[in-house]
């Protein structure tokens, strides 16, 4: 049996309470855990769902949990999150990405990489919101670190003061690999005579590690703002990209300045959105062309509680 990620930790001097949060996948999983199978009655030691989110492109991780009850100053508890890879053994095996957090309000919260048994390649504070309720969100960003393949995650709540004395397990749980969309606008004019129509390229890429599925796209609307071409763009493998053609007009009563906003929707909700401003041209001006602005929506993870199940409800809440 291979040492459990959290051992690795204490096995190399490192505290999960102090470690100093898009894989060759980007990758989301979740589950619900039965209530009461804690080795404590205390309901703040019990794991009652947990989630996690890893995106390879934008390098963000998100993870989340819920506990029976409020975790109390005389009950206090320290959960671990980490995603690895699977073996026949259970998710044990390394490279490892996760969490470590004191479920108490205040309590610390950190991200760590783990490349191998007592090798930490990279460690840092975590955001928290939550802290001290019975669901917790944790984010990192981990930009410039290298992707790790991981495939499955599981949760376990310890003692803080006894890391060997566990309470409750959830997982392990398989994570599913997700198309992770961005996009950008190339020749753009930087300026536009009216009625006039001008091509401009929207280029969608997926830096997943799952077929887009068919992408949808929605142009909001603007006063004066005509946009023809196809509102579907065809499924894009993993790491591939697509460039669609579309025709922009700016009619007599479009504004001076108006901004083009295009959103892409693709299978399981993976999204992204572009955005680039449209200029009335005047006579002085020589025209030329320019891009759009950041193409690209990092996917976030949100969470809600089923007010008839009491379970952990994950969602893409892309925006």
């Amino acid at each position: 049996m291979r040492t459990s990620f959290y051992a690795a930790l204490v096995a190399v001097g490192v505290s999960v309470l102090a470690i100093v949060p898009a894989a060759t996948a980007s990758v989301v999983g979740a589950t619900n855990d039965p209530s009461n199978d804690a080795a404590d009655p205390h309901p703040g030691r019990d794991l009652t769902s947990i989630g996690i989110a890893y995106h390879r492109g934008s390098g963000v991780i998100e993870g989340t949990f819920r506990l029976r009850g409020a975790p109390t100053d005389d009950a206090p508890g320290h959960v671990n999150l980490f995603a690895g890879v699977r073996t026949p053994e259970g998710c044990v095996e390394y490279p490892a990405i996760g969490f470590g957090v004191s479920t108490a309000s205040g309590g610390a919260s950190d991200w760590a990489q783990l490349l191998g048994e007592g090798q930490v390649g990279a460690s840092s504070f975590a955001e928290r919101t939550g802290g001290g309720t019975t669901t917790q969100r944790l984010r990192a960003s981990l930009d410039g670190l290298r992707p790790l393949p991981v495939n499955c995650a599981i949760a376990t709540l310890v003692d803080p003061n006894d890391p060997s004395r566990i309470f409750d397990t959830a997982g392990p749980i398989d994570l599913r690999r997700v198309a992770e969309l961005d996009a950008d606008l190339r020749g753009v004019p930087s300026s536009l005579r009216r009625g006039r129509s001008y091509v401009v390229r929207l280029r969608v890429r997926n830096r997943g590690d799952a077929a887009s599925g068919s992408i949808r796209l929605s142009i909001a609307k603007r006063r004066g703002l005509t946009v023809s071409g196809s509102r579907r763009v065809r499924s894009i493998a993993a790491g591939r990209q697509r460039t669609v053609k579309l025709r922009v007009t700016l009619g007599s009563r479009a504004a001076s300045s108006t901004r083009l906003r295009i959103t892409l929707t693709g299978a399981r909700k993976a999204r992204a959105r572009v955005e680039s401003g449209l200029t009335v041209r005047r006579s002085k001006d020589a025209g030329g062309s320019n891009g759009g602005e950041g193409g690209r929506k990092y996917p976030r993870l949100c969470t809600s509680i089923n007010p008839f199940t009491g379970t952990l409800d994950l969602r893409d809440c892309t925006v």
